[in-house]
């Protein structure tokens, strides 16, 4: 692959933290550094102290409208917990991000920093 993933990075936190989600964008940014072949072309979106039991979420709404103009191929996030912490919503997320907007999501684990999940 020569072209660069366009991969947005999801990092949310239910409690206002700059800690955390500074924790969360670094380990998401240098996984996919180390994983890819070629640099991926990154853009982060942030829900700091949102909680992920809602979709009522900017940051979420920014990167939806991304992923529905086609301008993100994947998203990456340290847990699907950061996305929805309910299993339909995340079930329901995934299908209409793989389905209609072919945006995979891959789930990277903290330590070590691996990608564990990509959507087919």
């Amino acid at each position: 692959m020569t072209t660069p993933l366009r991969i947005a990075v999801y990092c949310q936190t239910p409690i206002a933290s700059p800690d955390h989600i500074t924790v969360q964008r670094v380990t998401l940014v240098e996984t996919l550094n180390r994983c890819c072949d070629v640099t991926p072309t990154l853009s982060v979106y942030v829900d700091d102290g949102y909680c992920a039991h809602s979709q009522n979420r900017p940051g979420l709404q920014r990167l939806l409208q991304a992923a529905e103009a086609r301008q993100i191929d994947c998203i990456a996030v340290l847990g699907r917990q950061h996305l929805s912490t309910r299993t339909a919503d995340y079930d329901e997320l995934l299908r209409v991000l793989e389905q209609k907007y072919h945006v995979s999501v891959m789930e990277c684990e903290l330590a070590p920093a691996r990608i564990v999940r990509g959507a087919a």
